[in-house]
């Protein structure tokens, strides 16, 4: 059985270390595996389906409403619902860690 070199391959796994993402064009930072603005953990599928281009989170559920979320503050856009970090009590998770009824 015959191995070939293909240095195209070798070129383009060199590339993807010197800039930290893979072929899938995923990061490969184990920080991208956190909230960007309070630092929770987010699941890779949340980075998905609510974060940036790049799969990254800029809010969580920790630290953000669902409805902002929808709305694309995950994503890193400013949206026009009032912010937590203006109100804290609109945080569900928050006023169940307080002892609310949540």
């Amino acid at each position: 059985m015959a191995v070939l070199h293909n240095p195209e391959a070798i070129q383009s796994d060199d590339q993807e270390a010197a800039s930290g993402e893979l072929a899938d064009g995923s990061a490969s930072d184990p920080d991208l595996d956190q909230c960007q603005f309070c630092a929770a953990s987010v699941t890779e599928r949340f980075r998905k389906v609510y974060g940036d281009n790049q799969d990254i989170a800029h809010r969580c559920l920790q630290c953000d409403t669902s409805t902002r979320l929808q709305k694309g503050s995950a994503a890193g856009h400013d949206v026009d619902h009032v912010d937590p970090q203006d109100e804290p009590w609109r945080i569900r998770n928050g006023h169940a860690n307080r002892g609310g009824a949540f």
